[in-house]
């Protein structure tokens, strides 16, 4: 059993972390500038004071060898013996997730005891890791080896605040290589360029429910055969037990946690994937909102009851009876006794119009400021955990972010949760497809328009009689708000020499071109190299197809020729974004 530890500072405030093992109040938030407090009101934690009290406690307590690494993995950290760092100042690693500490903490004890320079981790609330990464950049300060979110990628990388990472020796990483899949990194790509580093293959959420409740009920546990109308059913059953239990919670703020995958798994969408519509006011959004609405009016408590508790703690001490939660909680479940005793979980439902599973996928990556002078630093930095994650857990693909110290535990006999839930979703399983896997919606600027939908979704959460209004005046704003936003996409062109209108869109600063026909079933991504004026190149991934564009007349954007890869000539005319994906829509 852990231990537990007690940094006290009259200045701050507590705030409880877990590493390797142990609960410890080892951060705080405060009002000063000092060594180990670097910004005003954030919370963080001491590498030279708590980690190393955690580490000792662990070789005293807990059967820790008391060696960052052992001879049989010490060859694999020698290159780190060759390295001179460019600074021998302490390296930070920020980011505001608290899972999987411990396996930082020992990666950055191997990279000080070969290098010599000490790694200290900052942990923030999401709300002040926006404020800080703002704030440094604004300031010209560097945040260190931080994590970047779909949600406010494009909109650093576009302020040219996020450093471009294609000169780093990739040869050295090819686990890294393995992961840049096109869903993952369709956001931190700009052209051929990168910005940012995946460790782990990504997120996604599962059903998970509580065995007592159900058994208390009388009902059948939920598994892979049942549909969303399955769980609201069930949600109702257990709301109007009359055993004081609520049937279901789902999220108004974090859609990843509440409505994305319903929605998905109606074929709906928030905001389509060039960014320039919201989908909440389609035929399939509403009928997805229906059913949520449904859970709400049946299934859960009153909005006022709502107020008072959070999801995720309402439903580990037992007063719900299923959650939709993403992988990121998996630690804290396996360290919760009453989770372990009571709870599992299993894939998310399908939609009994579609047969299919909707699955909203998300991943952060590793990623550095623009103007830091510790590229090389941090790289290596990033390579030591890499190697640590695959020496000790065997791979970096998986998409749970337990620690090895949970991986090892749970070796032998696998981990008391069905946990394959989350792998079947996101990696694809006979058991489960069809999947609808889409990314969590972004854009250039998510922030606006998602404070939108938070705000309709409020009010729909607490007057679900009226979803479909909610719903429909939140497209109508969040429509506008993607106007006001910008086109990311600088130029637009519709192709009319066909019976099937297709339409390019090209972001001239990601060096990115869409492709969509037939009414938008037919889509393709690709990057180009060159210019429009003498000629661009197009490869379009995966797909195979090769493109080569450019304009009719040097300098004049208004005709593209496009000669596809059977060698014919398609001419495509310049047009309004917002018309050209009109005249998609209408053609199918």
């Amino acid at each position: 059993m852990g231990k537990s530890i007690t940094l006290k500072n009259s200045r701050y405030t507590p705030v409880i972390l877990h590493i390797a093992g142990i609960r410890g109040v080892t951060a705080g938030t405060g009002n000063r500038r000092s060594a180990g407090l670097r910004k005003d009101g954030f919370i963080f934690v001491y590498r030279t004071a708590a980690l190393l009290l955690a580490a000792a406690l662990l070789t005293a307590g807990c059967g820790g060898s008391g060696r960052a690494d052992t001879e049989d993995s010490a060859e694999a950290y020698q290159w780190l013996d060759d390295y001179e760092p460019v600074s021998r100042e302490p390296l930070t690693l920020t980011r505001w997730e608290t899972d999987n500490l411990e396996d930082l903490e020992r990666a950055g004890e191997i990279f000080e005891q070969h290098t010599g320079v000490e790694v200290r981790l900052q942990i923030l609330t999401w709300d002040d890791y926006i404020k800080m990464l703002d704030r440094d950049f604004a300031e010209g300060e560097d945040p260190g080896l931080f994590r970047l979110h779909p949600y406010f990628a494009q909109k650093y990388i576009r302020q040219g605040s996020i450093r471009n990472l294609s000169d780093m020796p990739f040869e050295d990483l090819p686990e890294l290589t393995a992961l840049q899949t096109d869903t993952i990194m369709s956001i931190y790509r700009m052209g051929d360029d990168i910005y940012g580093i995946p460790l782990i293959g990504g997120v996604c959420s599962a059903l998970w429910y509580n065995k007592s409740i159900f058994d208390d009920c009388h009902l059948q546990y939920p598994d892979a055969g049942w549909s969303w109308e399955d769980v609201a059913d069930a949600a109702a059953i257990i709301q109007k037990s009359g055993k004081g239990y609520d049937g279901i919670r789902l999220s108004d703020t974090n859609g990843e946690e509440g409505y994305y995958n319903i929605i998905a798994s109606y074929g709906g969408y928030v905001i389509n994937d060039i960014a320039t519509e919201s989908g909440m006011a389609k035929q399939e959004t509403l009928q997805a909102m229906d059913l949520t609405a449904d859970m709400i009016r049946e299934g859960m408590p009153s909005y006022e009851e709502m107020q008072t508790s959070a999801i995720y703690e309402d439903f580990i001490a037992g007063k719900t009876g299923m959650a939709i939660l993403g992988s990121w909680r998996v630690p804290s479940l396996l360290d919760n006794a009453y989770a372990l005793e009571h709870m599992d979980c299993t894939v998310l439902p399908f939609a009994e119009t579609t047969g299919i599973r909707g699955a909203a996928i998300n991943s952060s990556c590793w990623s550095m400021w623009s103007g830091t002078g510790r590229a090389e630093d941090y790289w290596n930095l990033l390579r030591t955990m890499t190697v640590y994650t695959i020496m000790e857990k065997g791979n970096t693909d998986e998409i749970l972010p337990v620690s090895a110290r949970e991986k090892k535990k749970y070796a032998d006999g696998g981990f008391p949760f069905h946990l394959e839930a989350y792998s079947d979703l996101f990696q694809g399983s006979p058991a489960v497809d069809p999947v609808n896997r889409v990314q969590i919606p972004w854009s250039l600027d998510t922030d606006t328009w998602n404070r939108i939908l938070i705000r309709s979704m409020r009010k729909a959460w607490k007057d679900p009689d009226h979803m479909r209004q909610y719903c429909t005046e939140a497209a109508a704003e969040i429509n506008e708000a993607l106007e006001q936003e910008g086109v990311q996409y600088s130029m637009a062109y519709i192709r009319r020499d066909s019976a099937t209108a297709a339409c390019c869109i090209i972001d001239t600063d990601a060096r990115k071109i869409r492709y969509f026909a037939d009414g938008g079933k037919i889509r393709f991504t690709g990057v180009y190299t060159g210019d429009f004026e003498n000629g661009a190149a197009v490869s379009y991934g995966s797909s195979g197809i090769e493109e080569y564009i450019r304009f009719r007349d040097p300098g004049d954007p208004g005709i593209l020729l496009v000669r596809d890869a059977f060698g014919r000539t398609w001419t495509f005319e310049k047009t309004d974004l917002r018309e050209a994906f009109e005249l998609i829509r209408s053609s199918s």
